[in-house]
């Protein structure tokens, strides 16, 4: 799973891109509130450096959805 968070003109895109396996899995779906955490971090470093034109977090989630250690 791919989460780009470009910095653009006066607004902030946001883009989710999903592979197959993402897609049979429901992982869009399981991700759920962590999108928003994700996004909002990623807003704020592209704020306290505006050359930055964009982040982009390529991961995996955990099949137990317990966290990674």
């Amino acid at each position: 799973m791919i989460i780009k968070i470009q910095n653009k003109m006066d607004a902030v895109s946001v883009e989710v891109g999903l592979t197959k396996r993402n897609i049979l899995n429901n992982e869009a779906e399981l991700l759920g509130d962590e999108a928003d955490g994700i996004c909002e971090m990623a807003m704020a470093i592209l704020e306290l450096h505006p050359r930055f034109k964009e982040i982009v977090i390529n991961t995996e989630l955990t099949d137990d959805g317990e966290d990674n250690h």
